[in-house]
């Protein structure tokens, strides 16, 4: 709910300034993922379906060895090979 009177570009513009922010708190992560993964766009996209199958299995918050147990394509192709 945003309050009625306050202007909706000062909204958006603290919004904007809010998504800076939190971007400026992961980018040694992503610099850290770039330098790391082979295929930086695989990479994101696995990480993506991993947090996207947890959180449709509540597992969201769960620990380290439940964490292990998710999906992830190229270890499975190791496994297997």
């Amino acid at each position: 709910m945003t309050p009625f009177f306050i202007e909706e570009y000062i909204l958006v513009g603290a919004r904007v300034v809010d998504t800076v922010n939190e971007r400026s708190f992961v980018l040694k992560q992503v610099e850290d993922a770039k330098a790391s993964a082979f295929d930086y766009y695989t990479f994101v996209r696995n990480a993506y379906l991993q947090r996207r199958r947890a959180l449709v299995r509540d597992l969201a918050e769960t620990g380290a060895e439940e964490s292990e147990e998710l999906y992830h394509p190229e270890f499975d192709r190791e496994e297997k090979e």
